[in-house]
């Protein structure tokens, strides 16, 4: 299994490129799962009052409500990314706005100084808002403290985007 992060600031394209990505991904005949990190405060899946809540309530962890559309698990705390990917099997699995330091990570970026900000010690390129208009193959962005990353337009060159992410993914093994 291959894994790659897309970070970035609210509204910089990461869900977009995502769509991309996993989209290009599944066209090549590649399996796919993704993780989407949720930064909102107290965001929670499960809701007070329903049984599913009550299950957990009473002492089960994890809670599984298995519908007939979906199943979720629920655990009764945060996960590590080696705890999350023990799950998946698919040829690669793309993460939104995870940032596990081991994990190359193609920034989308609003401004140069979004770089830095969200940086996890392996950003490998820079895409999103940021990236529009980049001329294909070659073009970089020179960012205060980073050696020219290169700049992929995944919007109009999707192709070239879903190429750099399979050539940079990381092997993973839970």
């Amino acid at each position: 299994m291959k894994v790659i992060a897309l970070i970035g600031f609210s509204g910089s394209g990461k869900t977009t490129l995502a769509e991309i990505l996993i989209a290009g991904l599944r066209a090549r005949d590649y399996t796919v799962g993704s993780v989407k990190r949720i930064h909102a405060e107290g965001f929670a899946l499960d809701t007070p009052g329903t049984n599913t809540a009550r299950h957990a309530r009473a002492g089960a962890a994890p809670v599984t409500a298995l519908g007939d559309f979906e199943t979720d698990i629920l655990f009764d705390r945060p996960l590590t990314i080696d705890e999350v990917l023990a799950h998946y099997d698919q040829d690669y699995v793309v993460l939104e706005g995870v940032r596990d330091p081991r994990i190359p990570a193609i920034v989308t970026a609003t401004h140069p100084g979004d770089i830095a900000a969200k940086d996890n010690g392996w950003v490998v390129a820079v895409a999103g808002r940021l990236a529009a208009g980049a001329a294909p193959g070659g073009a970089s962005i020179e960012a205060p403290g980073y050696q020219a990353l290169p700049l992929i337009d995944g919007l109009e060159r999707p192709e070239e985007f879903i190429d750099f992410a399979c050539a940079t993914a990381t092997s993973w093994q839970s």
